[in-house]
């Protein structure tokens, strides 16, 4: 059943030149300050800067185009269940009259969501979201209803939330971070008076793919929405925002300064996921239904990487583009002339000094071949500019301890608090649960390690089975010492710090971060829903790897579990394409998937073009490594013999903080994952 799971996203739907007598349509909805409920800063942002984005003649959209119900714009009507209710029925009920070109609609929902159970729905729950006045809610079912309604117009939808439906609503220790959500305890108090029917079923994305509606989800039903403080600080100040949010907006301003290009919604899909794995976050899981081959943003190219450019005017220099195009701070950046539109020879080397949302400040600094400093005043006006390294910042794991007993955690915890000091450490101790990193639970009889985003819903409960189904986790014997324990929780949060600095490499390896990428990693569902990219037991996919570059290369295949396990699965050579739209491809396996291959797991590729006649095979077994709670490790016997072996090898079970770039080879990493569900 297609379920309104709400969870952060934002969605563009702007016409194409061929659609320019279509009717269109956005429905911006944004709840911030709750009656009762814990109060949302990042919503009304949102709402606003969806808002003025869709404004720009980028996008088109005129005033009379958006309905805006937002509490934090006071020009607004507010968001109650009343004036929502009325907005839908409004846009439901149009005249959609164009008849040369599909109408186009987004539906934007910024908020808290919850669940009730519902003995009608398949799942056993009702999932809602829940206006600023909270008399009522607006349920699944109903959207379903104006959703079908619109498809039978025709009407192309693209249907966006900035909710959770998790069941939960917990407001984390991080300062920086709120999940969006609400708990079944206040939920008692809520009248969730929707009109139900014994009919009340959901709807249903047809399978054979004949919706006009796309739907995104940036996490699964037992994940949380989260809202950052700490992603954007443009304004002097932490501005809030949707994790899933900002990492959209990074996308589609980076691939909007080129007017000729496009995306997909599968593009886009995999850019976000890039976005979350830069940023070190292995959950939530993002994902979306139906037709992902359409285009986002109605142009006829298909997308190409974008460009940032050198601003000069004699006395200061800047890159335009900042944290929306992936800049980091003390990122070095090669500086390519504005004739050499291939990026082949760098003119210089600057480096990230200072960061906003749109430009970055930048010191000339010696780099790579150039063992001076060049004078900024020698760098071209609109010089092209692309990342070569930049640092991955803080990569230890967060550990807070959670006791029932303090007497009895106390020798524990000095114990941990011994291990975390030494330098070496892979993780750190912290007072209060981020929705990050991991808890240790601790009881007179129990010992469990848990991730927060599981600690942060208990309260002073302990977990129980149910809430530990579909989440990794780790259960220690009881009769474990404080050195033995403290010792196999040291080894588990390795595995969980291996797999998120494997994953952090891929990204600043990955398609966003390269001038060039042309080894690529492919999969393709065999069997099973091929509408959808929900992946269940049972489905059959297909790995390849395809070459759309003049060079032979070597290539390394590995899989990264949901239960933070590295294996190794193919280590080979690949011929160059045969021309330029004749892509080389080598089939590596099918894999059938098992039930116990729960949420996100995925496969990353390292890929080095090799130009010159010495061919050198990858071996990076060395980084496998056995599952979360394995008692035994693998024995490393890793010998690097290529200057990026050491920094892989380095980056990913080092103990020092290290940069990406820094080596004469040009690697190439991209990841495919996949998220599995009941």
């Amino acid at each position: 059943m297609f379920r309104f799971v709400l969870f952060p996203l934002i969605a563009w739907i702007v016409l194409s030149q061929h659609q320019a007598y279509a009717a269109r349509h956005a429905l911006l909805i944004g709840c911030s300050d709750y009656k009762t409920q814990s109060d949302l800063h990042g919503c009304g942002v949102d709402v606003a800067l969806l808002k003025e984005r869709l404004a720009t003649p980028r996008f088109g959209f005129r005033p009379d185009d958006l309905t805006v119900l937002s509490d934090a714009d006071t020009t607004t009507k507010p968001p109650t269940y009343s004036n929502i209710h009325a907005a839908f029925e409004t846009v439901v009920a149009a005249d959609w009259a164009a008849d040369e070109a599909p109408d186009m609609l987004l539906i934007y929902m910024s908020g808290h969501g919850g669940q009730r159970r519902s003995d009608t729905e398949k799942d056993g729950t009702d999932e809602f979201f829940m206006p600023i006045d909270e008399t009522e809610v607006i349920l699944d079912d109903q959207i379903g209803v104006w959703l079908a309604a619109l498809n039978q117009k025709g009407i192309r939808t693209w249907i966006v939330f900035d909710s959770c439906f998790s069941g939960t609503m917990t407001r984390g220790g991080d300062p920086n971070e709120t999940v969006r959500g609400l708990a079944s305890p206040e939920l008692d108090a809520i009248r969730l008076a929707a009109p139900k029917s014994n009919d009340d079923v959901g709807w249903e994305l047809p399978k054979d793919g004949s919706s006009n509606c796309v739907a995104f989800y940036a996490c699964q039903a037992y994940e949380r929405a989260i809202e950052d403080k700490s992603l954007d600080k443009s304004a002097g100040k932490p501005v809030p925002h949707g994790l899933f949010t900002y990492c959209l907006l990074q996308c589609l301003d980076q691939q909007s300064v080129d007017d000729n290009a496009s995306l997909s919604y599968e593009d886009l899909r995999r850019g976000i996921i890039e976005r979350y794995r830069a940023l070190g976050r292995t959950w939530p899981t993002p994902f979306c239904e139906g037709d992902l081959d359409q285009e986002v943003l109605g142009f006829e190219k298909w997308p190409r990487a974008n460009p940032m450019y050198l601003q000069n005017d004699g006395d200061t220099a800047s890159i335009i583009g900042g944290q929306m195009a992936g800049l980091t701070m003390n990122a070095i950046v090669a500086i390519f002339a504005p004739q050499d539109r291939k990026q082949i020879t760098p003119i210089g080397y600057v480096q990230v000094t200072n960061l906003s949302a749109t430009t970055a400040e930048i010191n000339s600094v010696a780099y790579g071949d150039f063992s001076e400093p060049v004078p900024i005043d020698d760098l071209p006006k609109n010089s092209t500019c692309q990342v070569v390294s930049q640092e991955l910042g803080e990569l230890r794991i967060a550990l807070t301890i959670s006791a029932s007993e303090v007497d009895a955690a106390q020798s524990l915890e000095m114990t941990i608090r011994e291990k975390a000091a030494d330098p070496l450490s892979i993780f750190r101790v912290v007072e209060t649960k981020g929705t990050q990193g991991w808890t240790l639970l601790v009881s007179e009889t129990d010992r469990l390690l848990v991730p927060n985003e599981v600690a942060l819903t208990l309260g002073d409960d302990w977990p129980t089975a149910a809430q530990l189904q579909r989440v990794p986790h780790v259960r220690y014997l009881s009769s474990l010492a404080n050195s033995g324990l403290v010792d196999a929780v040291e080894r588990d949060l390795r595995r969980v710090y291996n797999c998120e600095n494997l994953q952090r490499l891929a990204a600043a390896y990955g398609p966003n971060a390269a001038a060039t990428h042309d080894i690529k990693l492919k999969m393709t569902k065999v069997t099973g829903d091929l509408t959808t990219d929900v992946v269940k037991a049972g489905d059959v996919l297909r790995i390849e790897v395809v070459n759309e570059g003049a060079y032979d290369a070597a290539f390394a295949v590995f899989f990264v579990s949901s239960r933070f396990q590295i294996a190794s699965q193919a280590s080979d050579f690949i011929k160059p394409a045969q021309s330029l739209f004749r892509p080389t491809t080598i089939a590596l396996f099918e894999m059938t998937i098992n039930e116990k291959m729960w949420g996100q797991n995925g496969l990353v590729l390292v890929g080095i073009p090799q130009e010159g006649r010495v061919k050198h095979q990858l071996n990076y077994v060395g980084i496998e490594q056995t599952k979360l709670g394995d008692v035994v490790a693998k024995k490393r016997g890793f010998v690097a013999k290529t200057p990026f072996e050491k920094q892989l090898y380095d980056a990913t079970f080092g103990n020092q903080k290290f940069r990406t770039g820094g080596t004469t080879q040009q690697p190439q990493m991209s990841m495919v994952s996949w998220v599995v569900s009941e």
